[in-house]
């Protein structure tokens, strides 16, 4: 798969703060590629780099295409809609300041779809409003890259599921890049991932790749008489909890856990731990391992890379 955006030990100082340090990442053609990290890691400083609106300190951006203004269009997480303005009225003045001629644009028209055109814009909720801003960066049909600075920030479940929903139609016709918060949603509509954090990448790949980074986990419900040190004198140190919860019922302790394992101890381990519940003579409720998510992943690597 052919790259379209390339960085090269891209470096970025702001007077004697580090913003980036020493970056290299490819973004490919026709993916969604997601950079996250808490605030301050340098994503926003990455995007600057990425657009030419800041000069790296050190390093290089690499475009694969054209000419980067006509085929490149991004959104910035503030959102500058004019709400004096109907929503066709906004579209045809930025319409006129990007130079665009074309008042058909099939994709355009799909975004809007669902909105009420001749409403001014300050009477749009902020997932209609993300949506215009989004359908007025795509105006050109020139456009072959999209650049998203926190889409998914402040909206609310249902306008979070139309937005995610439209980058990831999007997706299919541009090569995406976008930041954001919201870990589980990005899992369901990035291809790619780089994790930032205080402008170091800690980790950058498929989204395969990052799940398999993290811990199996295991989430187990005992029952049994006397006790909680009876459930404690099983449990070996592999065994790294993360959450327990235990009630009584009469002479009867119920006792779910929620455990960590490294990868390369998983199988055995909770092969191990059943076995050991059982032969102590406590009843097992449930015993299912819990599949890794982004937000389980991010935490982890923040916290070695700290």
């Amino acid at each position: 798969m052919k790259p379209i955006i390339e960085v090269k030990n891209l470096t970025k100082y702001y007077g004697a703060n580090l913003a980036l340090s020493s970056i290299d990442l490819t973004f490919l053609q026709h993916r969604i590629h997601c950079v996250v990290g808490p605030n301050g890691a340098g994503k926003t400083t990455l995007f600057k780099l990425l657009l030419g609106l800041t000069a790296p300190s050190e390093g290089e951006v690499v475009y694969y295409g054209g000419e980067l203004k006509r085929e490149v269009a991004v959104l910035f997480d503030h959102l500058t809609l004019y709400e004096s303005m109907t929503v066709d009225e906004y579209l045809n003045f930025m319409r006129t300041v990007k130079g665009v001629e074309n008042q058909e644009n099939p994709l355009v028209e799909k975004i809007l779809s669902p909105l009420p055109r001749h409403s001014y814009c300050k009477e749009l909720s902020r997932g209609q409003k993300q949506r215009v801003s989004i359908a007025a960066t795509l105006l050109s049909d020139e456009v072959k890259l999209l650049i998203l600075d926190e889409p998914l920030t402040a909206l609310d479940p249902l306008s979070l599921m139309e937005v995610r929903d439209l980058i990831k139609d999007l997706g299919q016709r541009a090569s995406i890049i976008l930041s954001a918060h919201q870990l589980r949603e990005v899992e369901d509509i990035c291809q790619d991932v780089t994790i930032l954090n205080k402008g170091s990448v800690l980790f950058n790949g498929t989204m395969e790749e990052v799940l398999r980074e993290g811990l199996n986990c295991l989430e187990v419900e005992v029952a049994y008489l006397g006790e909680e040190s009876s459930l404690d004198n099983l449990l070996s140190r592999k065994e790294k909890e993360e959450k327990r919860e235990s009630k009584k019922k009469g002479l009867i302790t119920y006792t779910k856990l929620r455990l960590q394992y490294e990868k390369s101890e998983s199988e055995k381990g909770q092969a191990a731990l059943l076995k050991k519940l059982v032969e102590g003579g406590l009843q097992v409720v449930s015993f299912r391992p819990v599949e890794n998510d982004l937000e389980q992943v991010f935490k982890r690597l923040m916290g070695s890379g700290s």
